[in-house]
């Protein structure tokens, strides 16, 4: 674990600085989910929740009877509505923005899982939580995962970019390595791999269930 963490050579960031950003990510994450549960309890009496869930979760317009397409789109819907945090995350760890944009990124992905989630629950009741648990699961399982190991590497290299501006180093080690980029290859065939098990199961399993 901590030779996957640190990414090869000492001279480029280490365990500690994973561990920081890791643990900035992971916090902001909860955060957001708390609040976006919250959010969802606190909606009106006769808010139109299903018109949130269809906006926020490619597996809203199945659980609100909508035509989902064929298995192609399905996929790279499925594939964007996981993946797109993860390529924020990704382009911001080349910026000295992203010391801050990544953590705002894993809040604003944990406030909209779990009040899309919560929105649903509370729109259709007790028989509505199956499906919930068939929609959200690849995403709790894998994605957000995913998105920790992205988010602590890009926090790392922003991070080290950011230090190397502030001490205005001449020729600083790099922060991107052959383990920083294995890992956004990892992670993308387990994006993709979720997708698809979404595109293909998904719409089956809530029919059944809804």
């Amino acid at each position: 674990m901590r030779a996957l963490m640190s990414g090869g050579g000492g001279t480029r960031p280490g365990v500690r600085t994973h561990f920081r950003g890791f643990t900035v990510c992971a916090a902001l994450f909860v955060g957001g989910c708390l609040l976006g549960t919250a959010a969802a309890v606190a909606l009106p009496a006769g808010t139109p929740v299903g018109t949130y869930i269809s906006g926020l979760s490619v597996a809203g317009a199945e659980i609100i009877g909508q035509p989902a397409g064929g298995l192609g789109e399905r996929f790279l819907s499925a594939l964007l509505s996981a993946g797109k945090y993860h390529i924020i995350a990704l382009l911001f760890a080349f910026s000295l923005l992203g010391v801050a944009g990544i953590p705002a990124v894993a809040a604003l992905r944990g406030f909209l899982l779990c009040f899309t989630m919560s929105a649903a629950v509370r729109y259709y009741g007790a028989p509505g939580i199956p499906a919930a648990l068939a929609i959200f699961a690849p995403e709790a399982l894998i994605a957000v995962p995913c998105l920790f190991v992205i988010s602590a590497q890009s926090f790392t290299a922003s991070f080290s970019l950011l230090s190397s501006v502030a001490r205005r180093a001449g020729k600083a080690p790099s922060p991107y390595g052959g383990g920083f980029f294995g890992r956004c290859a990892l992670c993308a065939a387990a994006l993709a791999a979720s997708a698809l098990v979404t595109a293909a199961v998904l719409p089956g399993a809530l029919s059944r269930l809804v």
